[in-house]
């Protein structure tokens, strides 16, 4: 496959770059030694609207004087340490309340931004299991140091995007050329969401065209933007570099403990937007309640966070006309239902 055969150099295909230095970016495996150099010096009180960074310090910091503990048979964490982490992170305002609403219990699985944060410090190496027990790694100790966060949150960023497979985060299988090329959308933020922009409207700016044509059909909805929104926009927005502005809580709508949902119209007389609240079906409840699990958030519109200054004092591109990749490993599919990639780029 070509990747240089997509466009002319200016057009928005090659994101204005010439064919050198298009192929480097798509190519870039975010290690830090191709196009994306990553600043690991920024200071904690830089990074601290970046949600994962939070919690993921927490949960390192929590586990690492118990010495480790135990996981369960399907080698998630016990339900005592799940409680003992929702109690001490940080949520979205009434996420607790409505787990702890919907769940009796609370296994690692039911509070799925935890259950990411487990994966993502595991793939990161900060993490492992011995024995069945899980435990922080010595050597990453000092990595839990205030002055060592820069560190961290480079770590954790490379490994979200380079070892994670993204495809678990919304269950869409395949489009296994969004995550080998992820620098290109990273890339094409810096050009275009300075600015306040609906997700779905910069969907089609971020994905190359050997991407749109890999996201299978579906007759209920476009899943690109649903990918971009899931993949990246969400991720990015955690990380703090994306920052949200809410429109209106969805959430807000729905009454799960009266089972019923507001829907609005205009088609009354005036033409004025009126709400009406709806009985829901037991089969319409249990399907919200399950989506609820793993919709930490939902915003309206979404641009690059000004307060890190639009990604680049952490993502740099430099100048990369005598960068030369190397050749990439084979594109496998990825399986939606497992979180460590098949073939991550070393």
């Amino acid at each position: 496959m070509s990747w240089v055969a997509i466009g002319k150099m200016g057009t928005p295909a090659t994101a204005g770059l010439d064919p050198v230095h298009f192929r480097a970016l798509i190519t870039d495996s975010l290690d830090g030694q191709g196009v994306i150099k990553f600043n690991q010096d920024l200071a904690l009180e830089e990074l601290t609207n970046s949600s994962l960074l939070v919690n993921a310090r927490i949960f390192l910091k929590e586990l690492s004087p118990l010495g480790g503990i135990k996981a369960t048979t399907q080698g998630n964490l016990l339900r005592k340490f799940v409680m003992q982490m929702v109690d001490a992170m940080v949520w979205p305002d009434g996420y607790v309340e409505d787990l702890r609403w919907v769940n009796k219990v609370l296994n690692e699985i039911d509070v799925y931004p935890l259950h990411v944060i487990r994966v993502l410090l595991e793939l990161a190496g900060l993490i492992h299991k011995v024995k069945g027990t899980f435990r922080v790694k010595a050597k990453h100790k000092q990595l839990l140091k205030d002055d060592s966060a820069g560190e961290l949150y480079a770590l954790l960023f490379k490994a979200h995007f380079n070892k994670f497979n993204l495809a678990y985060l919304d269950r869409v299988p395949g489009v296994p050329l969004f995550q080998h090329s992820i620098a290109y959308p990273l890339f094409m933020l810096l050009k275009i969401a300075d600015a306040w922009h609906r997700p779905e409207e910069l969907a089609p700016r971020l994905l190359l065209p050997q991407v749109m044509a890999e996201i299978p059909s579906n007759s209920y909805r476009d899943l690109g933007p649903s990918i971009v929104q899931s993949r990246l926009i969400k991720p990015l927005v955690s990380f703090g570099l994306l920052e949200e502005r809410e429109v209106r809580s969805e959430w807000e709508d729905v009454d799960f403990a009266r089972q019923r949902i507001r829907l609005y119209t205009r088609k009354r007389k005036g033409g004025n937007l009126e709400a009406d609240w709806v009985d829901m079906t037991d089969d319409l409840t249990a399907i919200l309640r399950e989506h609820r699990k793993s919709a930490a958030n939902e915003w309206g519109f979404v641009r690059l966070n000004k307060v890190l200054g639009y990604l680049e004092p952490f993502c740099v591109f430099r100048g990369i006309a005598a960068t030369q990749s190397g050749p990439r490993r084979p594109l496998n599919p990825e399986h939606s239902g497992h979180p460590f990639r098949s073939n991550p780029a070393t």
